[in-house]
């Protein structure tokens, strides 16, 4: 008897429904504000260029000013270890400058080190009790690692402490936007802007909280008031291409990736998100295009290679199809999609044992809709019998 799986409709999908990666990649948070001042010694410094003691350091006493000085050097010149090896003579020599504090605190995250630059922090603060850029610190640093919440109560004490603080709330608006709060994130992005009306990362990151709440318009105001203030802003162009992509304004959304590829053309995210916009659109060949650029900066990007396997398939390269599926495969070895749709090529070439063989591992690996082809009565004819 001739195998068919007419019956069951080419494993349920068509080729045009073949599981792809469909969701544009989502605008991203601009970089969060995580350097903090360098407190400085008032008269200590002579030039806006660089430090300059006001002393000869071979004729005066290495008192704490001099190590402190010293390490600001150091800070500058991105030597933290050295930085921080000199602020903690300072500190023996006076152990209660708050300033010292912070600025080790501040050298010791530059190096990662956010536990012990917190201790600085909270050693600063209880010095001086209203050193909001230490309150900044500490937020800055259990953001870092991955506690939102304090680091939302940690700026928003050093909001109460100098309500005019633009980094905070901005800080603040981020670790909202991780906690899923847009709302709240939208609102810290608005006092920034009002405290600061050109902030263009304040705009963008506010578009990019409302894009998360469906609010695609008003996103797409700020995205282009961001561009308006900073015209390389290529993050800003991705968001405007991904709000008219999930509009259904293809075209609207490929001139804006173009745009933005304009100015970063090494951006995998980019092309696989103008690729998907031409698939959607039909022009697979661009679609191909597109997605073999961004496999080309990104040989790990797994949708780049799903998505252009479909596209493949839907020119009738089936053979370019099962290669793309087959590295993915390489790479993802536990992706029940991508053995589905390997199996259905194998199919359209007439290898139905492959075509099984693939069914039956994508079965096994969770996916629905081949456990119910494989329980079907020509699933069972064809593949042979299935066990969950």
């Amino acid at each position: 008897m001739k195998c068919n799986f007419s019956k069951v409709g080419i494993f349920i999908k068509t080729i045009f429904k073949m599981k792809k990666r469909t969701a544009f990649i989502g605008s991203i948070l601009y970089l969060t504000r995580l350097v903090h001042p360098i407190l400085i010694k008032t008269g200590l410094i002579l030039t806006t260029t660089g430090l300059i003691l006001s002393f000869q350091e071979n004729l005066y006493a290495r008192d704490d000013s001099f190590y402190f000085n010293r390490a600001i050097k150091k800070v500058e010149k991105r030597d933290y270890d050295g930085a921080i090896s000199d602020f903690t003579k300072a500190i023996e020599i006076n152990p209660n400058d708050s300033d010292t504090f912070h600025n080790r605190g501040v050298a010791k995250e530059n190096l990662n080190q956010c536990i012990k630059a917190i201790t600085d922090y909270l050693r600063a603060i209880e010095i001086k009790s209203d050193r909001f850029t230490s309150y900044f610190g500490v937020g800055s640093c259990k953001g870092k690692l991955g506690d939102q919440k304090a680091a939302i109560s940690a700026y928003t004490k050093a909001i109460e402490i100098n309500p005019l603080y633009g980094n905070a709330y901005y800080n603040r608006g981020n670790s909202k936007y991780e906690l899923k709060d847009y709302e709240g994130a939208i609102s810290d992005f608005t006092k920034v802007i009002e405290i600061n009306p050109n902030d263009s990362d304040a705009f963008h990151n506010r578009g990019v909280a409302k894009e998360n709440l469906n609010q695609c318009n008003k996103a797409i105001t700020d995205y282009l008031r961001a561009i308006e203030i900073k015209s390389d802003r290529t993050s800003s162009y991705f968001g405007i291409g991904s709000c008219k992509g999930k509009s259904g304004d293809e075209k609207a959304a490929i001139s804006a990736y173009t745009k933005a590829i304009e100015i970063n053309r090494n951006d995998a995210d980019l092309y696989f998100n103008r690729g998907l916009a031409k698939f959607n659109l039909g022009d697979y060949d661009g679609a191909i295009s597109d997605y073999s650029k961004s496999i080309e900066i990104n040989p790990n990007n797994v949708g780049s290679y799903q998505n252009r396997g479909v596209a493949k398939v839907n020119l009738g390269d089936y053979d370019g199809a099962i290669s793309d599926y087959s590295k993915l495969i390489e790479i993802n070895p536990n992706n029940a999609d991508l053995y589905f749709n390997r199996s259905q090529t194998k199919y359209m070439l007439g290898d139905i044992q492959g075509s099984c063989s693939d069914l039956k591992e994508a079965a096994s690996l969770g996916d629905e809709d081949s456990k119910k082809i494989l329980s079907s009565s020509d699933g069972i004819e064809i593949c042979g019998n299935f066990k969950n």
